[in-house]
């Protein structure tokens, strides 16, 4: 396969240690810390979103690389600084703009950078000028730089915008300005994902909030895109979370979803129920283990476990026959073995849960009711007494049942009153038809026993270009001809709501079509959390 041309992770992991050198490239940096004293030393201001932005991807060892000894949240007591150079990774706010106003009022620095995560109004930088000329102060900022940053990187495959969940997109009583707003400054943080990027894809959207979102997003491209450099282009996919609601409730068996099913969890960091409770960040590219095995069925991720340990044993005890070998081996055997340590005892609570609750069983059944099969669930839903947890469970594997085969229950009728209005897709029936078609000749492809699920399918059938019901958008062309060509990569985002599950089938399809998929949404939820949206949207009104 040719090399990608949207390397999202690598791009916005340079574009922030790029900002840590004052936005200088390092020969340029060095050069003039030579000439400059007060730009070798620097301290980092971030607000609670830059922080967001920055933590899965810049650590400890990188800011201290780059001369950053303190990084501190912008809104908090802080003391005054001299000598060194503050850098402000912030939002462009009221309140945020208002505080760099305030610390240059109470001369807490003496020269200042200022980054924008996404390009500021007129309107605020206005009022920035206006603020540092009261405080006297404009002599002491460096260089105000939009950057286009308002996105998380999760992992290579995987972003978020951490914004507006399905609750918040669908309640009621919102106006049509409020959601217009939302739309707007959804579009915006995917412009911030191209534009950063380097990525001008055609997009293809749903009806609905993505085709809100495609318009918008395709009039910030149209006004700001750059020169195309390569004849294939990538694919933006953006389609709303009706598509597949059973994904956003299924019990899954791979290791990452199911250990962010059971444990809560956010950007990364998962928190383990143990006295006192701990909290560890999930980093694939720190942890050979998660990045083998997190897309892993449990079962073998167990067994995995087990024969890393014994390897580990092994190497470990040779370690004395050669003493030269034992020192250059003994940090990685070291770093191995903590990996180990810690993935044995996530995995040793995870299998307590999972014979509490009978998440097996419940992955299974879901499995067959989604594929469309006949399944009988009542001896699970009436197996003995229910903790709050197991309440949960029920409902979740309840609701797939009525997704799948509109199968009635006593139990909060009003949910799946509800869940019935959700039903209507996104995409146009006849879409769906012919994808349930394209199932038929794609079965025999080499994605093992993985069925593709719904978005999964939708995209197969776009990045062939055979798909003609959904809206049609060149990111670069307000009216060029139409992309004929096949895709080799495609972002695809989910408009309220992205689930590890339908991730990890995306990656999985992506390996055996070889393509190069990068799955993004909203915001990242958990099963449980994505069920307490619906039942506080099923009882607002």
């Amino acid at each position: 396969m040719e090399d990608h041309e949207i390397e999202i992770y690598k791009r916005t992991k340079d574009s922030l240690l790029t900002i840590l050198d004052l936005n200088m490239s390092p020969d340029h940096y060095l050069t003039m810390c030579r000439q400059e004293n007060y730009l070798v030393w620097k301290v980092l201001i971030l607000d609670e979103h830059a922080n967001t932005v920055l933590a899965p991807l810049v650590h400890i060892s990188d800011l201290r690389q780059h001369n950053i000894p303190v990084f501190l949240p912008l809104h908090s007591k802080r003391e005054a600084l001299h000598s060194v150079t503050i850098i402000y990774l912030i939002q462009p706010t009221p309140e945020n703009i208002h505080q760099i106003i305030q610390d240059c009022k109470n001369s807490l620095y003496d020269i200042f950078q200022i980054n924008f995560l996404s390009p500021p109004s007129e309107t605020d930088l206005n009022i920035l000028a206006q603020g540092l000329i009261e405080a006297k102060s404009l002599n002491k900022l460096h260089k105000i730089y939009e950057q286009y940053l308002n996105y998380i990187i999760l992992e290579p495959q995987l972003f978020t915008l951490n914004g507006p969940t399905f609750e918040v997109l669908n309640r009621s009583g919102v106006s049509d300005n409020q959601i217009e707003l939302t739309m707007e400054d959804i579009a915006k943080s995917l412009f911030c994902v191209l534009k950063n990027c380097k990525v001008w894809p055609i997009i293809k959207s749903g009806k609905g909030f993505s085709e809100i979102i495609a318009h918008k997003l395709s009039e910030l491209c149209w006004e700001n895109a750059e020169e195309v450099s390569s004849i294939n282009r990538p694919l933006l996919m953006i389609v709303d979370r009706n598509i597949d609601l059973s994904i956003m409730l299924h019990h899954s068996w791979s290791y990452q979803a199911l250990l962010y099913d059971i444990f809560s969890n956010t950007m990364n960091k998962v928190i383990i129920p143990t006295t006192p409770p701990q909290v560890y960040e999930m980093n694939k590219a720190k942890d050979k283990f998660w990045s083998d095995f997190s897309m892993s069925g449990f079962d073998q991720v167990l067994q995995n476990i087990d024969k890393q340990f014994n390897d580990w044993k092994a190497e470990y005890d040779k370690l004395g026959d050669n003493l030269v070998q034992a020192f250059e081996n003994v940090e990685e055997l070291t770093e191995k073995k903590a990996s180990l340590d810690l993935h044995m005892m996530m995995a040793t609570e995870m299998v307590k849960r999972v014979k509490e609750r009978h998440l097996d069983m419940y992955n299974e059944f879901e499995e067959g009711l989604m594929k469309g099969n006949n399944v009988e669930i009542d001896g699970l839903l009436n197996n003995g007494e229910a903790s709050e947890e197991v309440l949960k469970d029920r409902l979740r594997l309840m609701a797939i049942s009525y997704l799948a085969k509109e199968k009635d229950f006593t139990l909060k009728p009003e949910f799946f009153d509800y869940l019935r209005t959700l039903k209507p897709k996104t995409i146009t029936e006849s879409t769906m038809m012919s994808l349930a078609g394209l199932m038929g000749k794609v079965k025999d492809k080499v994605m093992g026993n993985e069925k593709m699920l719904p978005l999964t399918r939708l995209l197969h059938s776009a990045m062939e270009n055979k798909e003609k019901e959904m809206d049609y958008f060149d990111s670069k062309f307000r009216n060029g001809q139409k992309y004929k060509r096949e895709f080799s990569e495609a972002i695809v985002f989910v408009v309220g709501g992205g689930s590890y599950a339908e991730y990890h089938n995306l990656l999985q399809y992506a390996e055996s079509y070889q393509k190069n998929v990068i799955y993004a949404s909203t915001s990242m939820v958990a099963p449980n959390e994505f069920l307490q949206e619906l039942l506080n949207l099923s009882t607002s009104g």
